[in-house]
């Protein structure tokens, strides 16, 4: 069986890789919206051997093949990331908000790195103010572009910014580094880190660093905790806020998933194990159309 390429149906293909649908599926186990999509377009060949997860690793191949929108994208960095990362203790985030700006992916493991998606439906414009904020909080930042449009891009991307593409080749999508991101550690912008950290983040650096939190009241608390942000180095700086991001999550479950067309599944909805066995449970039941 050949990869569809038919665009209404690689559209209600994409439909299927959301939050919703796997959101719905490991609370109520609701295969419906695979269903529905199974009946629509693939009733002739879809039989009773054909497994949701089968149908679903097809259905990615399509898309991955023919229609590569953002979660194609997000799914193979994420991909990338876990694989160059095993055994490594990094924080992976979906969706990371930097002051105006949410950043697609962003990793924490001794270095803070963000990933800025523009697929093939995507252009330059926004990029501006994103790569701005970016540049204010992470140390080495990333745009993740198609093959071949690495030049409508170099205009408007500042040179600190390093760049990777994603290509397909002899059906595998690969990603690979066009130009390099340079590595900044005193770029720390305070104003946006206050926004970015949670209250027992901030306290907790300005209590290890200075050795106790400032004398004053719940509510002048953020405003001193600030200032004194503001005399720690900025390398330093980095490095604890990069420590500290470290230990909101873990996501030991990315590395032993076996479901790789649904890593970003997992990443955006952040499974634990209890989620991720009941999906693999329901996905490995045979489709009953």
């Amino acid at each position: 069986m050949s990869y569809n390429t038919d665009l209404e149906r690689l559209r209600s293909y994409s439909s299927v890789f959301s939050r919703s649908v796997f959101s719905r599926l490991t609370k109520f186990d609701d295969l419906s919206a695979i269903n529905q999509v199974g009946r629509a377009y693939d009733r002739e060949w879809i039989d009773d051997k054909i497994t949701y997860a089968e149908y679903l690793d097809w259905m990615y191949m399509s898309l991955a093949t023919h229609y590569r929108t953002e979660y194609v994208y997000k799914n193979v960095l994420a991909n990338r990331i876990t694989s160059k990362n095993q055994g490594r203790n990094i924080t992976i985030f979906n969706e990371f908000r930097v002051g105006d700006s949410i950043a697609d992916i962003a990793t924490f493991n001794g270095t803070s790195c963000v990933y800025e998606i523009k697929t093939e439906m995507d252009s330059p414009k926004r990029l501006g103010g994103q790569q701005e904020s970016y540049f204010k909080f992470f140390q080495e930042c990333f745009l993740v572009v198609p093959k071949g449009r690495e030049d409508e891009y170099l205009t408007t991307v500042d040179e600190r910014m390093g760049i990777k593409t994603v290509n397909s080749v002899k059906g595998k999508i690969l990603i690979s580094d066009f130009r390099k991101a340079e590595r900044m550690t005193d770029n720390m912008d305070v104003d946006i880190l206050m926004r970015v950290l949670w209250i027992k983040e901030y306290e907790g650096i300005v209590r290890h660093y200075f050795g106790k939190l400032p004398d004053v009241g719940y509510f002048e608390m953020y405003d001193a905790c600030k200032e004194l942000m503001r005399k720690i180095p900025r390398t330093q700086l980095s490095k604890m806020v990069v420590d500290v991001i470290k230990q909101r999550k873990k996501n030991d479950l990315l590395y032993h998933n076996d479901m790789k067309y649904l890593t970003q599944i997992c990443l955006s909805l952040n499974f634990n194990m209890r989620q991720y066995v009941r999906m693999c449970n329901n996905l490995n039941k045979t489709i009953t159309l």
